[in-house]
């Protein structure tokens, strides 16, 4: 298990909390006697939208993480910057010198440094990147994981039973959608019910695992020894 995964499984227990606190809430209502239909339907909605952004977070930070964790285990387990795909060699090298330390006519140059150099150049550049992942949805981490990891097309390993990878992805960025319109107090013509939200986590759990095992096999490719 990568840390970004323990990461998200610590992370996502507090979107579990929230909905043993609807449970709690619903049995509290109707042993009470206190139990109204459009109250409880009131209380319960601001729950579940507090759980989907949460969730929502709790993906963000899971492909971070995946990112700052295998890019990392790169530069400090490869020995020769040249083993690198030669496309990211040459997208660190054509990054302006004013986001990196680094500034040459040769798009190539900076990765015949002597010594480590090119290793906190790499850390640099995927520091970079990883900032500009502002939206977590299937385009931005699709054109991250290809950009940092040389992974084609991350999303076409996210296909479960019942749906294709395409329609994962879809459905991935309706729920951001959804988070976003939560996050800035749209009125939405949706109600968001405890089963919305179970379904949620149920569908990163899966999209997670697969991400995962993505990502390892990216490293083996490259020669890391993962567990």
């Amino acid at each position: 298990m990568s840390n970004a995964l323990a990461q998200y499984e610590l992370q996502k227990k507090e979107v579990e909390l929230l909905l043993s606190f609807h449970s709690e809430l619903h049995e509290y209502r109707t042993k009470s006697g206190s139990e109204t239909r459009g109250r409880r339907s009131a209380e319960f909605e601001v729950l579940h939208k507090s759980a989907i952004v949460l969730l929502t977070a709790c993906w963000e930070a899971y492909i971070e993480n995946s990112l700052t964790e295998a890019i990392r285990a790169i530069a400090s387990s490869l020995k020769d910057p040249l083993d690198l795909p030669e496309d990211l060699r040459r997208s660190i090298a054509l990054t302006k010198s004013a986001k990196l330390s680094v500034s040459s006519k040769n798009e190539l140059y900076p990765w015949y440094f002597v010594g480590d150099r090119w290793r906190s150049l790499l850390l640099e550049f995927s520091k970079l990147k990883i900032s500009e992942l502002n939206t977590p949805d299937s385009s931005s981490v699709r054109e991250a994981m290809k950009s940092l990891l040389e992974i084609p097309d991350l999303t076409e390993s996210w296909g479960r039973q019942g749906n294709a990878a395409k329609d994962a992805a879809d459905r991935l960025d309706e729920y951001l959608i959804d988070r976003h319109m939560i996050a800035h107090g749209a009125i939405l013509g949706k109600k968001f019910t405890k089963s919305y939200v179970t379904d949620y986590l149920a569908f990163l759990d899966i999209t997670i695992g697969k991400t995962e095992e993505s990502v390892a096999n990216r490293l083996r490719e490259l020669g890391l020894s993962i567990p």
